[in-house]
């Protein structure tokens, strides 16, 4: 043998390496479908866990919009923050599971929205605790500035409470006025779905909320 590869033989070289190519394509192609397939299935318990998150987040608010308690909003700011951040990175999973299918939704103004909402309720949460550290340690934070009359503990106290109460009433008033393109999202989302997809939405929807309010 001479080494060389005959015409013949480089036919059937050739003929194998082009169907390895096209199985490799179709592969790929497979999987990416198999993968989208996955990622549609996800999409109505994504969006059902976003939107529980939030209506519980904005409940946990309004059910003390009145509190005078420092106490009570302590808690209240700190649940509904914790649901707000949920309610915003699941919003981001979902914008990053349709980037990946090359399918777009005008979910970036509500990701934004949910950013605001979030700093909003971590400055009203951190007034405060500022409230609780001063009342729990009033003498020791007084001995601090001695004769100097820029720490008066009522004032600040009133003052801080003041700006909680303005941060909390523009908090429900933003719910309020964001509410009627929030619904008409949410309404857009579940005509995209199909009939299975809405059910499997309204039943997850259903059970978060009741966890959420645990």
């Amino acid at each position: 043998m001479n080494g060389r590869i005959s015409k013949a033989e480089a036919g059937v070289f050739k003929t194998i390496s082009d169907s390895l190519k096209t199985f490799h394509i179709m592969e790929s192609k497979w999987t990416k479908h198999a993968s989208d397939q996955l990622t549609l299935m996800n999409i109505p318990f994504l969006l059902a866990r976003r939107d529980a998150a939030y209506d519980v987040a904005i409940e946990t608010i309004l059910e003390k919009r009145g509190s005078k308690s420092s106490g009570e909003m302590l808690l209240a700011y700190k649940e509904a923050g914790k649901l707000l951040r949920l309610a915003k990175k699941t919003n981001n999973d979902i914008e990053s599971a349709l980037n990946r299918m090359e399918r777009r939704r005008p979910t970036e103004s509500v990701g934004a929205y949910f950013h605001m909402m979030v700093k909003l309720v971590s400055s009203a949460l951190s007034l405060v605790k500022c409230e609780s550290v001063i009342c729990t340690n009033t003498h020791e934070i007084t001995s601090i500035f001695g004769e100097s009359q820029e720490f008066e503990p009522e004032n600040m106290l009133r003052s801080f409470s003041e700006v909680e109460s303005k941060l909390r009433a523009k908090f429900i008033l933003l719910v309020a006025a964001a509410e009627p393109n929030l619904a008409k999202e949410r309404a857009k989302n579940r005509k995209v779905l199909s009939g299975a997809d809405r059910a499997r939405y309204d039943e997850a929807l259903a059970i978060l909320k009741e966890s959420f309010r645990r």
